[in-house]
């Protein structure tokens, strides 16, 4: 396996790490509409980052969670249209603000159902065998 081969593969796991902690922070919350500690900050990181991905450079949003590179957007792209991940921004911000529990938790529901894709689309990708070189062939 090449180097580059390598970094791709990396990116598709951080990617799927980090979809993973956004959705262990949602869990708790969906299941029992408890808060953790690490919620807020998981719904600011989404927001955060699919802004970025959504809007592309004219969000001038920094994110802490790992979907800036190519194949982590393209990705974050296939599982869902530009426009569906504005509904799930908007989805991320009614579980940040004031709303009723019972909609906060609905809203959580369809979130964890995206990271939920995403995680899967990526670890699919990374356990993906690298493509053959054309002279091997």
């Amino acid at each position: 396996m090449s180097a580059a081969d390598s970094e791709i593969r990396s990116r598709y796991l951080a990617l799927a790490l980090d979809a993973r902690r956004v959705m262990e922070a949602l869990m708790p919350f969906v299941e029992s509409g408890k808060r953790g500690e690490s919620l807020n900050q998981a719904v600011k990181d989404a927001i955060d980052a699919l802004t970025s991905v959504t809007e592309g450079l004219s969000a001038n949003v920094h994110s802490n969670l790992a979907f800036g590179e190519y194949e982590q957007a393209l990705t974050i792209d296939e599982v869902k249209s530009k426009n569906d991940r504005v509904a799930i921004i908007h989805d991320l911000q009614i579980i940040g603000g004031s709303d009723r529990a019972d909609v906060q938790r609905a809203a959580a529901r369809r979130v964890l159902e995206f990271f939920f894709a995403v995680e899967s689309r990526a670890l699919q990708y990374y356990n993906r065998p690298p493509a053959l070189p054309s002279y091997a062939v």
